[in-house]
């Protein structure tokens, strides 16, 4: 009991379940002290008018010169901190405006020494002073007022029942001896952590809170032993259900397949969150100029101050955050003009409405889960093309394990990092093929058009299988039934070609990409840019990429046409069919930034994942060429890509 009280009063002082987390970089570039003063507005930034107070004002300050420099910090004119810094030395200053701070836009914040011999390098003001990113994160804040939400009485009780459970579970006594020292090592650990957590008001200027997920996995490492010793009688009860239901095994094989590559690739996508202190809607690249010239947007400064805005462009998954606010495009039907300002290309923008629309059902049309929901459903597409892959490999007499396949497509990885929807049309593909298969046509054509809808490339797949798709199974009339997946594409497309016909004309209806040109003439187009030196040269890893990649697609285009003749009809004519689209990919259209030529090569590699489930019958030499191709894919994701640096950060963070 007294062990579940003092975890349970952890969890009512030191845990939140809720915290708006905000950080406004006010100065990025260093900044001289002139006449021993330097002086900084916040007017640059509009985020800072919704920092309340306390607000963690931190900034790193240079004294080059041969003598120490005391400097005051005002925010408003009010005192906030003084600070000394030793001469020669660059420090960092964390301090907090509590006292006549109000929310609004037109602070100032001055700094003032005793010489004009110090600079202000870095300048930031936050809701917090910092935050950790290891297994157990936590936050620091300000020691003034704690503005978190705190679990509420409900959880509290759950959770000192659920604690006193596990304790009158008696600990495990079948781990080996070295695991016993180690688990009690981490516990010491584990709980020192949690004790600090609880001093840190009194022995610091900071608050340490953490998040109720640490808490959760804190816990559960203290108490492990003997939730452990729990689980021995579920493991044996799964094992009794398996041997006696042998058809449960293959669906629970396919299903612990999917998971682990959804955990691959969620660790991934927190990862590139982590940049963003955790808000998702960084990984949407939402350009600030983009927003503020939407006219979807005017007056809707808590859609703004909830977003990461870019200072540059953005990318593509701003368009489809933008799209979920107004899906059927009804805003603006009288002046559709005004669409111009909310996407570069309308037509083709709201075209693929179908991720917008899975956005704002799954949110319940709630636009603060927009950037959650928009990650969420990624990583729901590749467990779902996980999932059909294994069980696609299992029904060709192999195991669940070539769902892993998954994770060697280069595109799924920057459709992760960008929340970009590939692997949610790719599984609506996969899930349509598997659905014929099965004899299911009217589950296949509601899969295909969903997966049309998302991603209108999908067509050459349908159609392959519609002209080629003898043998697997399915009859003749089915597969031509399965051309009405288009019918609501189709419809959608003219639908949106209508409304923006007095401001597009016929652009509305075959609105041209200009990503698609004559095989190899866009690597041509690269070839050369990077000869001439001219290709991102200050990113040399996006260099990189673009000598690796190239390679990767011309030699799976050579295996396409090496598996033609000994792969099923409709997987060799998709195979090559995709694979001729990934050779004539335009420069700069696609190849200007070699993560649009992965991103847009998926379907490629989905078709390599298909042919590779009939490994088994191809001769020796194709399936070591089956292999060098997938061998060759992971050591670009790895080592080649321009983001693989960050992809094992996130994968192998003991390096």
């Amino acid at each position: 009991m007294l062990v579940a009280t003092a975890l349970c009063s952890v969890l009512a002082t030191r845990v939140f379940v809720s915290f708006e987390s905000r950080r406004v970089k006010i100065v990025k570039t260093p900044i001289a002290a002139v006449e021993g003063r330097v002086q900084v507005a916040t007017l640059q930034d509009p985020r800072a008018a919704g920092l309340s107070a306390p607000v963690a004002v931190i900034a790193i300050i240079r004294n080059p010169g041969g003598a120490p420099e005391s400097l005051s910090i005002l925010a408003d004119g009010r005192p906030v901190c003084d600070v000394h810094i030793p001469s020669g030395d660059v420090k960092r200053v964390d301090c907090v405006a509590a006292d006549g701070w109000v929310p609004r836009a037109d602070h100032i914040v001055e700094l003032v020494g005793q010489s004009s011999g110090w600079t202000l390098e870095f300048l930031e003001l936050a809701t917090h002073h910092g935050s950790t990113t290891h297994a157990l994160p936590f936050l620091i804040l300000p020691n003034v007022e704690a503005r978190y939400e705190q679990p509420g009485p409900a959880v509290m009780a759950a959770a000192w029942l659920l604690i006193c459970v596990l304790l009158l579970v008696p600990a495990a006594t079948d781990w080996h001896p070295a695991g016993v020292r180690i688990h009690r090592v981490v516990s010491v650990g584990v709980a020192g952590l949690m004790a600090s957590m609880v001093v840190s008001p009194w022995w610091s200027p900071y608050l340490v809170v953490m998040p109720l997920s640490t808490f959760i996995k804190a816990t559960l490492v203290l108490l492990a032993s003997r939730v452990w010793r729990l689980s021995v009688p579920v493991g044996h009860g799964v094992r009794w259900a398996f041997r006696n239901r042998p058809s449960w095994q293959p669906m629970a094989s396919a299903v612990a397949v999917s998971v682990i590559v959804a955990v691959v690739y969620g660790a991934v996508a927190r990862h590139a969150a982590r940049e963003f202190e955790g808000n998702y809607s960084g990984l949407l690249r939402v350009s600030e100029s983009g927003f503020d010239r939407s006219p979807l947007f005017t007056g809707r400064e808590e859609v703004r101050d909830s977003l990461v805005l870019q200072p540059n462009e953005g990318y593509d998954a701003q368009f489809y955050y933008f799209a979920a606010f107004d899906p059927l495009m009804r805003r603006f039907r009288s002046s559709p003009e005004q669409y111009r300002a909310v996407a570069d290309a309308p037509p083709y923008r709201f075209g693929r409405i179908g991720f917008p629309w899975l956005v704002r059902s799954v949110a319940g049309g709630r636009w603060d889960r927009y950037p959650a929901v928009m990650v969420g459903l990624v990583l729901v597409g590749v467990a779902l093309s996980a999932f059909v892959l294994a069980r696609l490999g299992q029904e060709a007499g192999g195991t669940a394990l070539w769902g892993l396949m998954v994770l060697g497509v280069p595109g799924f990885w920057q459709s992760v990092r960008l929340a970009l929807p590939e692997p949610l049309a790719a599984a609506f593909l996969l899930i349509g093929y598997w659905c014929v298969r099965k004899q299911r046509i009217p589950l296949a054509i509601a899969a295909f058009a969903i997966s049309l809808l998302i991603r209108e490339t999908g067509l050459v797949f349908l159609v392959a299988l519609v002209a080629f798709g003898a043998g697997a199974g399915e009859g003749r009339r089915g597969r031509i039934w399965l051309l009405s997946a288009a019918l609501p594409l189709a419809v959608w497309r003219v639908y949106v070609a209508s409304g923006l016909w007095p401001d597009w004309g016929w652009a509305g209806f075959f609105y041209p990409s200009h990503n698609l040109g004559i095989p190899f003439q866009g690597f041509v187009g690269l070839w050369f840019a990077l000869m001439r030196g001219d290709y991102h040269p200050a990113v040399a890893e996006l260099a990189r990429a673009a000598i690796w990649f190239p390679i990767l697609i011309i030699a799976v285009s050579a295996l396409s046409v090496g598996l033609m003749r000994v792969t099923s009809r409709f997987i060799g004519a998709a195979f090559v069919m995709y694979a001729l689209m990934a050779l004539s990919f335009t420069h700069p259209n696609v190849w200007g930034h070699v993560g649009n030529g992965q991103r847009v090569s998926y379907e490629m590699f989905l078709m390599l994942a298909l042919a590779s489930l009939g490994a088994r019958q191809y001769s020796r030499p194709r399936r070591a060429a089956v292999a060098l191709c997938w061998g060759g894919a992971a050591l670009f994701i790895l080592y080649g890509a321009h983001d693989a640096l960050s992809i094992r950060e996130a994968l192998m963070p003991w390096n």
